[in-house]
């Protein structure tokens, strides 16, 4: 009798054993099996990026062992399920939308398909908050800025982006539709004042409203800035307006030849993996026009040396800019720190819907070449900036155009 209670005892804690070794061994045999698909998460990070390499110190300080278990955590296990159940949970039982920790901002459920950015609905809920005083002086400032580039032959345009939450207050959640308002913003009193320094700009608010009947995707429903096609129109407007100063020579405005629909990738598409869900109404793609333009009819060397100063929406213009063959050399001062370069400055659209060889050239601190130098061969200046960076002020680029010899 007590045989048979031995062997069953063992039996037993056989079985516990071989239980617990199979739950340590889980995650690692769901990856091997591939029984459960590997899930990837947009702005969150559950590990390391890549395996640790071992170091005598760091084995002996614990360091190597922590930065291993995180890696094996996000190697082999199931993390990336746990957040995304616990997010479709909230998002099927609440509505809610969990924003994504390392993106810098949140995103608002609007009517399906239409995502939202926090920081456009805040300011179109709020009220202005720039002084007219402040503003005004800015906007002096840039009219300064503009006479002193037309002295060296350099043409300006101050290019006012779009603000999603007001262009398309129809697809914001239903409470805040009732509350949200152009004057809340501080961009009509800017327009004001621009028109009042005769500073040349393009009004892009008005522009895509005006076309919004045939074109209701300009800023796109999974975007939080414009679309390409959003941006080669602002594009177009700004040659335009280029021309009509006369401070250059005139430039060919290109024609649309046609818009390719196709899948949508990345300004067409940033806000939708940021959900992280299993399934949602917002989770299909939505198909965006991407511009091809009709050849130029005058065929000489790219004339424009164009340099973009401002914030995230740059780089749809940079990319609306080398679609055509115009410029010769875009460089882009992002916020007034990082400088790009596109290298080269021309892509064909019919091979590649978006261009992708901007080139980081560091930050502007540690950058070798003067502020005059970099301002030497630019016969085009732009300044792009969206309606909740107007208080910016140019991130300090008058005084970059200040160092150029009178």
């Amino acid at each position: 009798m007590s045989q048979s209670r031995h062997l069953l005892r063992t039996s037993l804690q056989i079985l516990l054993i071989a239980g617990f070794l199979l739950l340590l061994l889980t995650p690692h045999l769901v990856k091997a099996t591939r029984l459960v698909p590997e899930r990837q998460l947009v702005g969150i990070r559950i590990g390391e990026e890549k395996r640790p390499s071992l170091t005598f110190r760091d084995w002996f300080s614990t360091r190597y062992a922590g930065q291993m278990d995180r890696w094996l955590r996000s190697e082999t296990g199931l993390h990336a399920h746990f957040i995304m159940l616990n997010r479709q949970i909230r998002f099927q039982l609440f509505g809610q939308v969990t924003p994504a920790p390392m993106e810098k901002t949140s995103v608002i459920a609007g009517t399906p398909p239409w995502l939202h950015e926090n920081l456009y609905l805040l300011e179109a809920l709020r009220r202005p908050v720039i002084a007219p005083d402040r503003l005004d002086a800015y906007v002096a400032s840039l009219a300064d800025i503009q006479a002193r580039l037309r002295r060296h032959g350099k043409a300006f345009v101050v290019v006012l982006a779009p603000q999603k939450a007001l262009l398309h207050n129809g697809h914001l959640p239903r409470w805040a539709r009732p509350h949200v308002a152009d004057e809340h913003a501080d961009f009509p009193a800017y327009l004001r004042a621009l028109r009042r320094h005769g500073v040349h700009h393009v009004d892009t608010m008005a522009l895509f409203r005006t076309l919004q009947p045939d074109h209701p995707h300009l800023v796109p429903p999974h975007g939080a800035h414009w679309s390409y096609h959003g941006a080669w129109i602002a594009w177009l407007n700004t040659l335009t307006n280029v021309n009509a100063q006369q401070v250059i020579a005139p430039v060919e405005i290109p024609r649309t030849d046609t818009l390719r629909l196709l899948p949508p990738a990345g300004m067409d598409d940033e806000l939708r993996g940021q959900l992280n869900l299993y399934h949602s109404v917002y989770a299909a793609p939505v198909p965006a026009r991407y511009p091809v333009p009709a050849a130029l009819t005058n065929t000489p060397a790219p004339p424009l040396h164009v340099m973009v100063v401002g914030d995230s929406f740059g780089f749809g213009l940079v990319d609306a800019m080398a679609r055509a063959p115009l410029c010769a050399s875009i460089r882009y001062l992002y916020y007034m720190r990082n400088i790009y370069e596109a290298t080269p400055p021309q892509f064909d659209p019919r091979q590649s819907p978006i261009y992708s060889r901007l080139r980081n050239l560091g930050f502007k601190k540690d950058y070798a070449v003067p502020d005059a130098e970099l301002m030497k061969d630019v016969n085009l200046v732009v300044l792009v900036c969206t309606s909740f960076n107007i208080d910016k002020f140019g991130w300090g680029f008058d005084r970059m155009v200040k160092a150029l010899p009178e």
